[in-house]
């Protein structure tokens, strides 16, 4: 008996240039089969009729996309689970271009929906890989894990003859009974939330301001990419995210901001685990203080080149699978960069002039991205958060800011760290600081609002108003 090695494989930079179109199809089509448009109330292009794409491609996979016959080979079912979880019929792509990939599918999935009345779940890709269709995250696991034991057996049985693949009759009587359609009804999971089925990329969220974020928008049904340069932390808060949910997921990838290959890495992971990017939010930044005798170029350049020159890299680079989503959507589809700026971008900071100047530049970013992008649909907004008080930053009992300007005698007539902190809560009218949940609520906003683009939303409890 020969025995089945499987080695993973790379998957192709064409990937990125070919899932999100497809992905934006199949949305499309669960719209329709739906009979479901934009009401304006509701976007159709929510919950339910967001796909998830996942793609796998190892040797195995390989050895049945290279060609028409070695597909045939797998194109039926063997087992009641192929049915349940991944239908009983599917799409294969051979073209090999780009562009003829998505032309080919663009006839073949409307045909194949047409002829069945469903969404295929299983789309082979010559040159890209296995493509699961899910109804969310957790499905493209199942999916991909099923239809690749398809392949093991259809592998392995030609040590014996080759494969038998199940009658149309078991087919139907599968398809039809109602134990496996109830099976297949649990693997679909529930929709909640906000972002149901949203992908959404967070920069800087391993730790800090950023996982806040990122959490708020897991637990509203996001899928989460976690971009950061703090591999061992940001893998342990995938873990604790992923613990969290039951059909969306969140992955780690380590991203340096301020490195166009490094994001170009970025977008490629997001797509092959999860096929598009609904929005990107850039939380990303740093802080050196410092007045004009203190601040060397040096600090003066580090801070620029993460909270300005990242901004317009993250966007250059995202901004290109945002514009093919839309190509392929319906009317009713945006997507969204979120830049997560600072109430220091609307109102100057005293010795802190590296990190306002940068926020202030954002905020231009920003309005110029939103001039150039709204023809696609891709609208482009900040956010301008106040002080995070509760935050270590600022509530360290150690060496927090307010144990800091305690020692300092930065507040005059202050004896206690509550002193300190009452001085800077009466800055703020609503007495309050801003918490990531403030800000995942203004994202939210910002997503749900189809008309809102190159706005600097302010969320400081009015300690800052727009003129």
């Amino acid at each position: 008996v020969k025995p089945l090695v499987i080695e993973d494989r790379d998957t192709c930079s064409c990937t990125e240039q070919v899932l999100p179109a497809l992905r934006m199809m199949l949305c499309q089509e669960a719209i329709q089969l739906a009979g479901q448009t934009c009401s304006g109330i509701r976007n159709p292009y929510a919950g339910a009729n967001l796909k998830v794409l996942k793609v796998r491609k190892n040797s195995l996979v390989k050895s049945f996309y290279d060609s028409a016959e070695a597909y045939a080979k797998i194109s039926r079912p063997f087992t009641p689970d192929g049915i349940v979880y991944c239908k009983s019929n599917y799409i294969y792509i051979d073209a090999e271009e780009s562009q003829d990939k998505i032309a080919q599918a663009q006839e073949a999935i409307p045909a194949f929906v047409k002829k069945f009345g469903y969404l295929p779940k299983v789309i082979l890709i010559k040159g890209i890989g296995l493509v699961a269709v899910g109804d969310n995250a957790a499905q493209c696991d199942i999916i991909l894990d099923v239809y690749e034991d398809a392949m093991k057996i259809a592998a392995l049985a030609e040590n014996f003859g080759g494969a038998h693949p199940m009658t149309q009759a078991q087919i139907d009587f599968i398809d039809n009974w109602e134990v496996e359609n109830y099976r297949r009804s649990v693997a679909a999971g529930g929709a909640s939330g906000r972002a149901e089925n949203k992908t959404i990329v967070v920069t800087g969220a391993a730790q800090g301001f950023g996982e806040g974020i990122a959490r708020c928008l897991l637990l509203e049904g996001a899928n989460i990419v976690v971009a950061d340069l703090n591999e061992e932390v940001g893998q342990a808060t995938v873990a604790r995210f992923n613990a969290m949910v039951k059909s969306n997921r969140a992955i780690f990838v380590k991203t340096n901001v301020s490195d166009i290959p490094s994001i170009e890495n970025l977008v490629h992971q997001t797509i092959c685990n999860f096929g598009a990017i609904d929005a990107f939010i850039s939380n990303a930044g740093v802080l050196r203080a410092g007045g004009l005798e203190d601040m060397t170029p040096e600090n003066f350049e580090f801070v620029t080149k993460i909270n300005y020159n990242a901004y317009f890299y993250c966007a250059k680079v995202v901004s290109r699978v945002m514009k093919l989503q839309t190509k392929y959507s319906g009317e009713d589809y945006y997507a969204d960069i979120i830049q997560v700026n600072s109430k220091s971008g609307l109102r100057g900071s005293k010795a802190n002039f590296a990190y306002a100047g940068g926020k202030f530049g954002g905020i231009g970013l920003t309005q110029s991205f939103a001039l150039e992008l709204a023809p696609f649909r891709v609208k482009v907004n900040s956010i301008c958060p106040g002080n995070f008080y509760d935050g270590p930053l600022w509530s360290n009992p150690e060496n927090g800011l307010f144990v800091q300007y305690l020692k300092a005698g930065k507040v005059p007539g202050a004896k206690t760290v509550e002193d300190v902190k009452e001085f800077y809560l009466a800055q703020v009218p609503m007495r309050k600081g801003c918490s990531p949940e403030d800000v995942c609520k203004g994202a939210l906003y910002l997503m749900e609002q189809l008309g809102e683009t190159g706005q600097a939303l302010p969320i400081t409890g009015g300690q800052v108003m727009l003129n």
